[in-house]
This record gives structure tokens, C-alpha cells and sequence, in this order.
């Protein structure tokens, strides 16, 4: 009875609060996935061809998307620039998506990458290395999620680490998360990941939260609705061992520390995203319209 109490508290409060989320810069339009189309978390991306081209992104994407007027992305210089060859880093696609039907959170990254760098013995030393980081905000609230009070409960910094740790746990986040891991595993939270000798590609399915505690009964998850919009953003880094650093992320200021510095991703329904049903071609132009 006491949990409950707990629980309709919270409830209320995020009820009373009527939190609007306020982006810096760039809104992204992200797809609705239909209940057929829900992709299988492995690490292969092929079930994602049904998304349309204007809600996912390439690399040419966020190079151009960062010489816009109001363009936040940010691309490291030697990735902006071309100084990095194609086959060396690049970015084939980046997918995120949403199901009603499952009421879950999806991204699907595809990476060519000449040279795989895994140093790190520690879990928490990802960063440093080939990885994929990303950061999440679904109730708005914003702010330090560094100083949160739950731990990361207004914010997380979620990484996946691509050559898992023996007994290590893959997918996380950063920060402190004391007594919060059990919201990084099914059927809370589901990854793959896929390596070869010319890259690698991944997958993650999450459930979302507006309040995260330390157990799922004291928490309050988050229903993603069409039309709504909160703070996300995605981080892939590639690094190599002679120092190279090279990546990009939809917005880099400082939203490491700050939630309210998450770019604004916008709910599409799956009816008004659509889905590919015939090989498309399309240009910068046609998803010129994926930022606002």
C-alpha cells in the first residue's frame, strides 16, 4: 500500500506539471513504426527498410544539417570536412523510431569502419573508444540529470558498449545509477550488436520514463504519444589508436551534463510516417524537411 501511495504521488505530480519541453535549435522528426513493422533487436538493421528517407539520417545528412542557419548538430571538423575517407568512418544510417503497440523507444545504427578500437578494460571507459552513446529526457523536466535526485531520473546518458566486458552489462548509462539497473534489461531494455572487418552495426529497444527509481514499482514509465516532443540526441564516435577521434551527434552543447540541451525529437504517428514499399531515391532536399 505504501508503494502505491508512492507511485499515485508521482503520478500526480508529473500530472500537475504540464512540462513543455523547449528545444535549442533543430526539431527531429522521428518515425512511428506500425505493429508490423516493429524491427527484431539483433544489431541488424535490414528490418528497418521500411522507413521512409526523411526519418532516419547518413552522414551526408549531418554534415549538411550543420551548414544550416540554425544547424546544431555537432560533426567532428575532419568528418565535416572529408578529411576522413568514406571507407575509413562513415555513417550509413541512423534510425529512431517508435511503437504504439509496444510502447518502445528504437534506434538502429549502421557504421562502416575500417579499424575497430576496443581498448578499455572498464565498462565505464566506452567513451574512449568505437562507440554508441545515447541520451534521453522523456518527461522534459530538463536540467543537471548529473546531480539528479533519484540518480538520473530527469535524465540518462545511456552508452552501448560494442565489445561487451565479461561479465559486464552492455548496455547502460552513465553517472550513478545505483539500484537503477534493472531498467537496463528485458523487458525493459533490449540491444544487439553486429561487428565485421569493415564495421559494425547495432540496435536497441528501450522502454521510457518520466520518473526512474530503484524499483519498477516506485517508477512511472513514460507513454509515448503522436505529437509529442522531448529531449534525445545520439552519439557515435568512432576512435582509432594513433588518436583520431571522428563522430557526430544531433546536438553536442554542452548535453552531456544539461537535459535541457537534448535537441527536440517530435512523435510522428506510424499512419503519418509511412513506410517504404518499393525501392525510393531521394536527396538532401526531400529531408530537408526532417529540421525546422
Amino acid at each position: 500500500m505504501k508503494h502505491l501511495l508512492v507511485v499515485l504521488a508521482i503520478v500526480l505530480a508529473f500530472a500537475s506539471m504540464a512540462i513543455a519541453y523547449e528545444p535549442p535549435g533543430i526539431t527531429y522528426y522521428i518515425g512511428g513504426i506500425s505493429e508490423g513493422d516493429v524491427p527484431t533487436i539483433d544489431g541488424f538493421v535490414d528490418d528497418w527498410a521500411f522507413m521512409p528517407r526523411a526519418y532516419y539520417w547518413t552522414g551526408a545528412d549531418f554534415r549538411a544539417a550543420s551548414e544550416e542557419p540554425n544547424g546544431q548538430p555537432g560533426v567532428s571538423t575532419s568528418y565535416a570536412t572529408g578529411e576522413v575517407a568514406k571507407d575509413d568512418f562513415d555513417i550509413l544510417g541512423c534510425y529512431i523510431g517508435w511503437a504504439p503497440s509496444t510502447n518502445m523507444y528504437y534506434i538502429g545504427v549502421n557504421v562502416t569502419d575500417s579499424e575497430l578500437y576496443f581498448p578499455e578494460e572498464e565498462i565505464g571507459g566506452t567513451w574512449k573508444e568505437d562507440h554508441l552513446q545515447f541520451l534521453l529526457n522523456p518527461n522534459g523536466e530538463g536540467g543537471n540529470f548529473r546531480k539528479a535526485e533519484p540518480p538520473c531520473s530527469i535524465g540518462q546518458q545511456w552508452y552501448l558498449a560494442l565489445d561487451p566486458r565479461d561479465e559486464a552489462q552492455p548496455l547502460g548509462f552513465f553517472g550513478n545509477a545505483e539500484g537503477q539497473e534493472w531498467s537496463w534489461v528485458p523487458p525493459w531494455a533490449f540491444y544487439g550488436i553486429q561487428k565485421s572487418a569493415t564495421g559494425w552495426s547495432a540496435e536497441v529497444g528501450l522502454a521510457l520514463w518520466d520518473y526512474l527509481d530503484v524499483t519498477e514499482a516506485t517508477s512511472v514509465r513514460h507513454t509515448i504519444t503522436a505529437g509529442e516532443t522531448f529531449g534525445g540526441n545520439v552519439y557515435i564516435g568512432d576512435k582509432d589508436p594513433d588518436g583520431e577521434n571522428c563522430g557526430t551527434t544531433f546536438n553536442f552543447a554542452d548535453a552531456w551534463t544539461d537535459a535541457s540541451l537534448f535537441a527536440a525529437f517530435y512523435m510522428v504517428s506510424p499512419e503519418e510516417t509511412g513506410r517504404v514499399t518499393a525501392v525510393e531515391s531521394s536527396t538532401w532536399g526531400s529531408i530537408k524537411s526532417t529540421f525546422k
